[in-house]
């Protein structure tokens, strides 16, 4: 049975604030009227009718009259204005005549017939592409929401969901048995441990990765020979809705060999092909985390070494400026000199400022050595970090080839630069030679667009138009390949966190017919213009306020010359005496207790323990789930 506090169904919590109380369960002079009118003035027949008139408006159906809390009846009594001794009970005849009275005031249609037929429609409907039956039962709640019905019965909806559930994954382990095909043999192979060994392939397949570093490239290697070679795994279960096929993997992830050798015929099948279909996506993902985490951690340390060589290089530019010093000094005295002999004060030789301009640099240490300072130094000018990547990816650029032509990247806009760009990188990675012309592999000229200026910088060869630094190229390139990988722009074949996600998107077709119905349910216009118009009137409506709230707004000012706003940083009040009064009055009054006191506490009062249990969202099996819940959580 589906856990009902993991469902959406209605019901009363364990504590009802005094909020709720207000704006649920407290009848309006109307309702109370109304109640009077039916009631004939007498006083339990009036309290139980406004009782189940609130709470089949809050709830959607009908609870027993014992299980409405004391809290709820209490306030229905006194907005009534009745004495405390009234209580809300009433004989069977009685109750129902009463539930008749509300549903015609709530406009709620009582037909169990049509309910459970709309609800086993919402439910086939969903049933394939929903993980568990807590999800069946949600969406069937919706629907007789939407319908205007009275909720059927919990245990009703429920073996609803279980029946049609273990139907529809019924015909979707079929279908994806019979995809597998000749390799099904392969698969149940995965339950055999070898001779010799402890542990089945099974348990290797399953297993989460480890985690996903650099070292461990060879080993996350394997695991990909691994699950490709049982074959196309991702054609086994096309059409299957991820979800699904993320919950067979999570079923059969915890089961042993054992126990999966005691699932039936073609349910194992499913479950060992949707295991080895998420593991195949999985290292594929972790391949991608491990690229990114390499290329964010040399990008670091080329930032770190560019902060050191500013240092390192502080001493040299203070050199080169008393070596630039002296030259100047010595052209101007020769400048000075050539003014004085046009007035015919002499003359000194060209020749002897040349000798004493080369006496300067030598002394500085010479013209290579100081042409060489000039030429880091302005290499790395305004925070330039970008040539110093390729020092640190230079050790890792086997590994990273490697890495590339293991994963099939796809773009997923029509921009494919980057993805260009790297195809022109591999097939130029067995070259030694400094530079590569800027043309791909198609004959076209490279588009690095979307490289940054500095990029551009550092990978264009000075002098030599159309020509790449491929060094420096090859390391923009993968910088940018996780950049793209990351914001979605550019996805791996085979992926789950980094797949096509185009690919999850319903086609026009389907979409276009569903507009009006969500722009209706949503409350926006179903064309073009008038959303356009709608969200100009609510932005306008917003700026208006604004302007119209700027004088009286103490904390915001505007610039007037350049007309950039900011807030004001407040400062916080200083604590009263009355407040660290009370604060120390709570301390001593608190009782001390333990972390595991604290846990039980907390479980009981918010029932958090409900939240955990099996993946398929049923009850679990446990004599006594709340300790065992909470122990598990202190440990």
């Amino acid at each position: 049975m589906a856990s009902v506090e993991r469902t959406a169904y209605p019901r009363f919590k364990r504590i009802i604030s005094e909020h709720e109380l207000a704006q649920f369960f407290t009848p309006d002079e109307a309702e109370i009227a109304w109640a009077r009118s039916r009631t004939r003035e007498r006083p339990e027949a009036l309290l139980t009718l406004l009782v189940l008139l609130k709470s089949c408006a809050r709830l959607g159906f009908f609870p027993d009259l014992e299980q409405v809390p004391e809290p709820v009846v209490a306030r229905i009594r006194a907005e009534a204005g009745l004495l405390e001794d009234v209580v809300a009970a009433a004989a069977r005849r009685s109750v129902e005549r009463y539930r008749v009275w509300a549903r015609e005031y709530l406009g709620l249609v009582h037909d169990p017939a049509r309910a459970r037929k709309i609800a086993a429609a919402a439910m086939e409907e969903a049933a394939p592409i929903r993980a568990s039956a807590v999800d069946l039962v949600n969406v069937a709640l919706e629907e007789l929401v939407r319908a205007g019905l009275e909720l059927s019965g919990f245990s009703t909806l429920d073996r609803m969901a279980a029946s049609v559930r273990t139907r529809v994954e019924s015909e979707i382990c079929a279908r994806i048995a019979e995809r597998v095909g000749p390799a099904r043999d392969r698969l149940v192979g995965l339950l055999i441990v070898p001779d010799g060994e402890r542990r089945s392939p099974f348990d290797q397949v399953k297993e989460p990765g480890r985690r996903a570093t650099w070292s461990r490239f060879r080993q996350h290697g394997e695991r990909v020979d691994l699950v490709d070679g049982f074959g196309d795994a991702a054609r086994w279960v096309e059409g299957v809705a991820a979800a699904k096929v993320s919950a067979f993997a999570e079923q059969a992830r915890v089961l042993s060999v054992g126990e999966m050798l005691d699932v039936a015929e073609p349910r194992r099948t499913a479950l060992l092909a949707c295991t080895v279909a998420n593991a195949r996506a999985r290292v594929r993902d972790e391949f991608v985390v491990m690229l990114s985490k390499r290329m964010a951690r040399h990008a670091k340390r080329a930032q770190e070494e560019l902060t050191a060589l500013e240092q390192r290089h502080k001493a040299s530019t203070e050199q080169l400026l008393v070596a630039y010093k002296d030259v100047l000094t010595v052209l101007k005295e020769h400048v000075v000199d050539e003014r004085a002999d046009q007035v015919g004060q002499g003359r000194l030789d060209d020749a002897l400022a040349v000798k004493r301009i080369r006496e300067v640099v030598e002394t500085g240490g010479g013209f290579e050595s100081q042409l060489a300072e000039i030429e880091a130094l302005a290499a790395y000018r305004g925070g330039n970090w970008t040539p110093l990547v390729e020092r640190f990816f230079r050790p890792d650029r086997p590994t990273m080839f490697k890495l590339a032509r293991t994963l099939t990247f796809v773009p997923t806009s029509r921009d494919r630069s980057v993805l260009d760009a790297l195809e022109h990188a591999v097939a130029s990675r067995h070259l030694t030679r400094e530079l590569i012309p800027a043309v791909g592999v198609d004959g076209s000229v490279l588009d690095l667009s979307f490289a940054s200026a500095q990029w551009r910088t550092t990978v264009c060869a000075k002098g030599q138009p159309g020509m790449l630094v491929r060094r420096h190229f090859e390391a923009m390139v993968f910088t940018y390949l996780v950049e793209e990988l990351r914001c979605g722009d550019i996805a791996v074949v085979g992926g789950e966190d980094f797949g096509d996600w185009t690919s999850m998107l319903l086609p026009w077709e389907r979409v276009e017919p569903q507009i009006p119905i969500f722009c209706q349910q949503a409350g926006l216009p179903d064309t073009a213009y008038g959303f356009v118009d709608n969200l100009r009137d609510q932005l306008t409506k917003i700026a208006r306020a604004v302007d119209a709230g700027y004088p009286d707004n103490a904390d915001l000012t505007i610039d007037p010359a350049t007309g950039v706003p900011s807030l004001k940083r407040r400062e916080g009040a200083e604590r009263t005496a009355s407040a660290a009064a009370l604060g120390a009055e709570l301390d001593r009054r608190l009782p001390a207790r333990g972390i595991l006191e604290h846990l039980a506490r907390a479980a009981h009062w918010t029932g958090w323990w409900h939240r955990l249990g099996p993946l398929s969202g049923s009850d679990p099996k446990l004599k006594d789930p709340l300790a065992r819940y909470v122990v598990t959580a202190f440990t």
